[in-house]
């Protein structure tokens, strides 16, 4: 009886660990996404007058700061630029 509730248990553990693993694995995929939608956004405008353009931090370090910075054009729709750089 005791080594059904131990196979049950290992069981119910190599589940979660598998199910963790993907939706790692998922958001990992849907970061990548949405990182390769930024950098096309920032790099839709050309430069032609500094004026136009604004910086902002992309990512965190698990020790602080963020983990790089990308210039973006003021011509484009940046209320939507930023709402997918703070996700």
């Amino acid at each position: 009886m005791k080594i059904n509730h131990a196979l049950f248990l290992l069981l119910f553990l190599s589940s979660c660990f598998a199910f963790e693993s993907e939706q790692k694995e998922d958001f990992l995929a849907e970061m990548e996404v949405l990182y390769e939608e930024i950098q096309s956004l920032s790099s839709s405008q050309t430069c032609s007058d500094l004026g136009e353009w604004s910086f902002v931090a992309l990512g965190s370090k698990p020790c602080g700061g963020p983990w790089e910075y990308t210039a973006y054009s003021k011509r484009i729709n940046v209320p939507e630029f930023l709402a997918k750089v703070k996700r």
